[in-house]
This record gives C-alpha cells, sequence and structure tokens, in this order.
C-alpha cells in the first residue's frame, strides 16, 4: 500500500519567481544583455530567457539616455518573451535597475517586484577581518498576495534571495562567450 502524503511547497501553490539581470556588454552605453531566470519554490529552474540589444550608434543620445534606453528595451523583451507568468519579480540592484524598477520607475511590473542589494563589506572588524552584512530586499510599490508572499518565504527560506543571480549570470556567459568577460 503507498503511504499518503501531503507535499507543504506544491510547485502549482508555489508558483514562479523571476530573477532578472542586465549587463552593458561594452564601453558604449548602447550595447546591453539580460536574462530573465525563473525558478520554483525549491530553487528548480523552470525557464531561462535572455536577449542582447544594441542602439544604433549616434550622437544624438544623451550618454545616460542612451543605457536607459537600451536597458529598459533589454528588459521590455525579456517579460514579453517569457512563457510563464511568475508570482514575484527579484531585480539584482544597480544604478541602472534602480532607473528602471526603483524609486524613479520607468517601468511598472504587474506583480509585486523585489530590488535585491548585496551584502556590503566592512573594510575592518573587531576581529580584523571583513565582515559580511545581510542581504537587502527593497519591495516595490505593489503588495504581495498570500501565494506570493509564501514564495517569497520558500525562496529566502532556502538562501536563494542572491544564488539564482549568479546562475542567471552562468547562463549569460554561456549563451554570450564572445561577452563572458564582460558580464561580471
Amino acid at each position: 500500500m503507498p503511504i499518503p502524503f501531503h507535499d507543504s511547497e506544491s510547485l502549482e501553490t508555489l508558483g514562479a519567481a523571476a530573477f532578472l539581470r542586465l549587463h552593458c556588454l561594452t564601453d558604449e552605453p548602447q550595447h546591453w544583455a539580460g536574462c530573465v531566470f525563473l525558478i520554483n519554490g525549491r530553487g528548480e529552474p523552470l525557464e531561462f530567457v535572455y536577449n542582447r540589444l544594441q542602439l544604433l550608434p549616434t550622437a544624438l543620445w544623451r550618454e545616460q539616455d542612451a543605457q536607459t534606453a537600451a536597458a529598459r528595451r533589454v528588459m521590455t523583451s525579456l517579460f514579453a518573451a517569457t512563457v510563464l507568468t511568475p508570482k514575484l519579480l527579484f531585480v539584482l540592484e544597480s544604478p541602472m535597475t534602480e532607473a528602471l524598477v526603483g524609486v524613479n520607475r520607468s517601468i511598472w511590473p504587474d506583480i509585486p517586484d523585489i530590488r535585491v542589494r548585496r551584502p556590503e563589506t566592512d573594510v575592518q572588524s573587531s576581529a580584523s577581518r571583513p565582515e559580511k552584512h545581510a542581504i537587502t530586499v527593497i519591495w516595490g510599490s505593489k503588495p504581495p498576495e498570500l501565494g506570493a508572499s509564501r514564495l517569497y518565504d520558500a525562496i529566502e527560506g532556502r538562501s536563494l534571495l542572491l544564488e539564482p543571480f549568479e546562475r542567471a549570470l552562468m547562463g549569460l556567459r554561456e549563451v554570450y562567450p564572445e561577452w563572458a568577460g564582460l558580464i561580471l
């Protein structure tokens, strides 16, 4: 006789979480690449979407405008190409993502978004070695629903707030080997 069980973290219940990475590929502000990596609450990969874009070089662009426009176009192309609809969007915080999904947003996801800030390292500590601070998460303006909160708790509980960004980075390096040294 089979053993009856209940999986408290059913994949259908928790849904998918998306992790967004954006990178400038050259010294030119118009050449960007990015990816969206979707995982379930256990950290298992569900989908990986990537793209790159180069705006036409022109003296008519202001440098910051070219960067923002290129990154925004990569981001929106990634969102349009995903097959799955995630319950949460995690964004690795950077000056560029701050302009796109931060306080001064130009893109408003219809799902809760979370900016993740890498831990900072102190120069000195009492043990005379660097000490890491906690990861900082900044929720966007859309409050999470119960299902999204449970998905966040599962991801945070498995220490997956930063690690999927690293897997996304490895994926970008694999699909764009000519830019591997520039994708940091």
